[in-house]
């Protein structure tokens, strides 16, 4: 989980803070509330001509925001990435290895370079989304 905090002003009501990131987050995500210190936002899916299209596998895809003592965090869930890669990081790795033994470590290494490569550019942008939704909060919160 990527995840960032914003402090909540002392005279801010918990119960008025759920309008505050619903309509931070409305413009292309849809937010519910799971309970009064959760909420959970999904990326809305554009259709193309009647047809739904795929859903990408990014990191801002979805998340939670949480309400703990007079914070709020930002929560990105990025398992899904991690375990996607990793399966196909392990697919790459065995259909290669039983192909050709001799390449087999320039391969294994590539992959791996690669891998950690994507995941360092997921945490980039996962930060940065993190980071430019907090200073709309901070500012819709003062």
């Amino acid at each position: 989980m990527l995840s960032k905090k914003l402090d909540i002003p002392f005279n801010l009501y918990k119960e008025s803070i759920f309008p505050i990131v619903e309509k931070t987050f409305s413009d292309e995500y849809v937010v519910t509330k799971i309970n009064e210190n959760e909420f959970r936002f999904l990326r809305i899916l554009q259709s193309s001509k009647g047809r739904e299209v795929m859903r990408r596998l990014t990191v801002i895809d979805r998340g939670v925001i949480k309400i703990v003592d007079k914070s709020l965090w930002i929560e990105l869930d990025v398992t899904r990435i991690i375990v996607f890669t990793v399966l196909i990081d392990i697919l790459l790795t065995l259909t290669y290895w039983k192909l050709n033994y001799v390449l087999f470590p320039l391969v294994f290494s590539l992959v791996v370079a690669l891998t950690i490569f994507g995941w360092f550019m997921m945490i980039q942008e996962g930060n940065s989304f993190i980071v430019e939704k907090i200073e709309i909060l901070r500012k819709q919160l003062e």
